[in-house]
């Protein structure tokens, strides 16, 4: 009969846990390289990672990081065309930039036509979205310690940002939904400001932060849900494994 305390078994059973995980990355690995059906093989490296995820920071292995944030990297389609600096700076610099606009028309645009008013508003404030959501993410990352690479063309208008995904893996459960959950934070954040800010100012402007305020989660949920993707989507699933972690 196997005698043993319980901490030694428990740290004997992670660390075969481990070596699975490990040998079955390895095989995933392998089978990108020769197989066809590449989508299968990819969902079966979701469901590993989502293993990890669960596992408790400390008994994380950083071979099985480097493993896994290897085969990211394979599966990871998208060029990066601005590294992770110029990318903080330059949008940095459009996100201030448009908030300033925004409060210079606010403030001086003269009201001669209310169509040019609020056909102007409502495409500046299309601009202070773009970049606040860039910005929230990149907040995310300071705040989470989730580093990223750089940024790439998600869609002809759209940028997208590039994990390190070693240390997003590494970085608490917590911190990963905080990184995700941040961004959502964010946006409705600079709206509510938005909104204050015309409302004291120019009120006959209060409906487009307004519509936007009250359209973003609504269409981030949709999103989710029959899309399965979005910051909201990423957000609901670290928030689950975080539940998960707690109640385990």
């Amino acid at each position: 009969m196997l005698k043993c305390s319980h901490q030694i078994c428990y740290l004997d059973f992670r660390l075969v846990y481990v070596v699975e995980l490990i040998d079955e990355l390895n095989q995933i690995e392998l089978e990108l390289k020769e197989k066809d059906n590449k989508p299968e093989v990819a969902k079966r490296f979701w469901k590993v990672v989502g293993k990890i995820k669960r596992m408790n920071i400390d008994e994380v292995d950083d071979s099985l990081i480097m493993k896994a944030a290897e085969i990211r990297s394979k599966l990871f389609k998208k060029k990066v065309i601005l590294s992770s600096n110029k990318g903080i700076a330059l949008f940095s610099f459009g996100f201030i930039t448009a908030l300033l606009v925004f409060i210079w028309f606010i403030l001086y645009f003269p009201s001669t036509s209310a169509f040019i008013f609020n056909f102007t508003f409502f495409v500046l404030e299309l601009f202070v979205l773009y970049f606040t959501f860039l910005v929230g993410r990149i907040i995310g990352g300071l705040l989470s310690g989730v580093k990223f690479e750089g940024f790439y063309k998600f869609s002809p208008l759209e940028f997208g940002m590039k994990l390190d995904y070693a240390s997003y893996l590494k970085s608490t459960q917590k911190n990963r939904a905080l990184f995700f959950g941040f961004t959502i934070l964010w946006e409705h954040i600079i709206l509510m400001f938005q909104l204050v800010f015309a409302w004291l100012f120019r009120p006959e402007g209060i409906w487009v932060p307004l519509v936007f305020l009250i359209i973003l989660l609504p269409s981030q949920y949709v999103i989710h849900r029959f899309a399965k993707e979005g910051e909201l989507h990423r957000f609901i699933r670290e928030l689950k494994i975080l539940r998960e972690a707690i109640n385990r």
